[in-house]
C-alpha cells in the first residue's frame, strides 16, 4: 500500500524543499502544475501537468483535471489526499495511520501560532462533530483509491475542499471513516509568519539573513 500526497503546485521558492524532505515522509508526490518542470525521475515523483483555461477556482480545478487524468491509474487500496504546497505532515504521519483499512481517514490540522492571513489559528480537530464547512480543511480527508477516482470538486465557492468532505460524508456509511485526532497535518505550514518553526527554513529559502 502507498500514501498519495495531490499537491496543486505553483510555489517556485519552494521547490528544494519539496525534494529535500519528500524521502522522509514516505509519500508519493503528484505535483500539479499548470507548467513542466525537470522533476527528478524517481518513483515518488509523478508528476501532472493541466490546462486552468475556464479554471475559477484553480486548485479545485487542478484537483478535477488530475483525478480525470488519472482514471486508469489509481490503485483501488492505496490511500489518496489533498496537500496545498505549502502545507506539510507531522514528523511520523505515514507511520501514524498505516495499519488502517477503512476507505476514509479524517486527520487533525494545525494551523500554527500566529495568524497572517485570513486563516485564524486554532486547530481543526478530527471528529464527526465537525464535518462541516468552517470546521475541517481538504487535507484532512484521506481516501481510498476507490473512491477518489470518483472525485469531483465544486468551484462555485471557496469552501469548495469543505462541500466535498460533507458530500463524502453524507454519501458513504459512517462506519467507513476512522477519525485520528492525534494526527496532524500542518495547514498552510510555510505561510511566512504562520509556524515558529518554520520561520528558519523559509529564511534559507528565501536567502534572508537569520
Amino acid at each position: 500500500m502507498e500514501y498519495h500526497a495531490l499537491c496543486p503546485f505553483s510555489r517556485d521558492w519552494l521547490i528544494p524543499w519539496w525534494l529535500r524532505e519528500l524521502p522522509a515522509m514516505k509519500v508519493v508526490w503528484h505535483p500539479i502544475t499548470e507548467k513542466p518542470y525537470d522533476w527528478p525521475k524517481v518513483h515518488w515523483i509523478q508528476p501532472f501537468v493541466y490546462d486552468r483555461t475556464g479554471a475559477r477556482n484553480v486548485p479545485l480545478w487542478a484537483m478535477n483535471k488530475w483525478v480525470d487524468g488519472w482514471q486508469g491509474k489509481f490503485v483501488e487500496d492505496d490511500y489518496y489526499f489533498t496537500l496545498a504546497d505549502d502545507d506539510w505532515l507531522e514528523p511520523g504521519f505515514i507511520d501514524k495511520i498505516s495499519g488502517i483499512n477503512t476507505d476514509f481517514i479524517v486527520v487533525s490540522a494545525a494551523r500554527g501560532q500566529h495568524q497572517v492571513s485570513s486563516y485564524p489559528t486554532w486547530p481543526l480537530i478530527a471528529m464527526p462533530e465537525h464535518m462541516n464547512i468552517g470546521q475541517i480543511t481538504g487535507s484532512q480527508l484521506i481516501s481510498k483509491g476507490r473512491v477518489m477516482k470518483l472525485a469531483r470538486w465544486t468551484q462555485e465557492n471557496v469552501c469548495g475542499d469543505g462541500r466535498y468532505i460533507m458530500d463524502q460524508w453524507s454519501k458513504y456509511p459512517h462506519e467507513s471513516f476512522t477519525f485520528l485526532p492525534d494526527v496532524w497535518e500542518r495547514f498552510n505550514f510555510m505561510e511566512p509568519g504562520r509556524y515558529d518553526e518554520a520561520v528558519p527554513i523559509i529564511r534559507e529559502l528565501k536567502g534572508v539573513a537569520a
